[in-house]
């Protein structure tokens, strides 16, 4: 079966479009926690750090929010994955004229 001619439902559509924007949003976290830590000087976050300066509790809120949203990720490529089977595997509908 060739892939030149699967077309792709709506809804597999949307879950890459959702899948594509949950990407973006974790670079930017990741982003985000490269920049605090190079301005403080701090790579190697301790538990006394996370607590002792705001810079630290900030991590680690973002921390939790990469978390929940790696979870969403993971949702979102296994459902990606088992929709673009099924468009792949899906029959041809037949026009009886």
């Amino acid at each position: 079966m060739s892939l030149e001619k699967v077309k792709l439902s709506k809804r597999t559509k949307s879950t890459a479009f959702y899948l594509f924007i949950s990407v973006i949003i974790e670079v930017l976290i990741l982003t985000v926690r490269l920049i605090i830590s190079a301005i403080t000087g701090i790579y190697n976050w301790t538990p006394e750090d996370f607590v002792s300066s705001p810079a630290g509790m900030f991590i680690q809120i973002l921390d939790l929010i990469s978390i929940i949203n790696i979870i969403i990720l993971i949702i979102l490529i296994v459902m990606f994955i088992f929709q673009f089977i099924k468009d792949v595997f899906k029959k041809p509908q037949v026009e009886i004229v």
